[in-house]
């Protein structure tokens, strides 16, 4: 073999071993992302940009965990869809409207009151006839 030769080999086999410490290093932050997914490190993926948008990909788990945060929470949340149907109402909206949370599926949210606007709740409150404060004195 002559020197060329040998210096060929040796850019060569400097090249596989480059790539070789590479694809280490891609394998270690694999093997990282798959450890934080399998102890429930990672709720959800942002995927992206698409054409579209970028996407979020929620793991079973995060979902379970946000959709139990929803359903129990005090104030009333729906899910409506484009053409303005509820495809999914808390127990807390649900006792807001008289209903059980499937009889609201796929209702049109426009048919529920709309919960008065600050100004309109002013406006009510001002016709309230004011009740006398009581005077308390701190002992101190």
């Amino acid at each position: 073999m002559n020197m060329d030769q040998r210096i060929e080999s040796r850019i060569e086999s400097m090249g596989l071993e480059l790539q070789i410490e590479s694809l280490r290093a891609q394998l270690h932050e694999a093997e990282e992302l798959r450890h934080a997914i399998s102890h429930g490190q990672v709720d959800a993926f942002i995927v992206g940009p698409t054409e579209d948008s970028k996407r979020v990909l929620m793991l079973s788990g995060a979902y379970a965990r946000y959709r139990q945060l929803v359903e129990e929470m005090q104030q009333g949340a729906v899910t409506v869809s484009r053409s303005g149907e509820i495809m999914f109402a808390n127990q807390a909206f649900a006792a807001m409207v008289g209903l059980a949370p499937i009889d609201i599926f796929r209702v049109p949210l426009a048919r529920y009151p709309r919960p008065p606007t600050p100004a309109r709740r002013r406006s009510c409150c001002s016709r309230i006839p004011a009740r006398p404060r009581s005077r308390r004195r701190c002992a101190g």
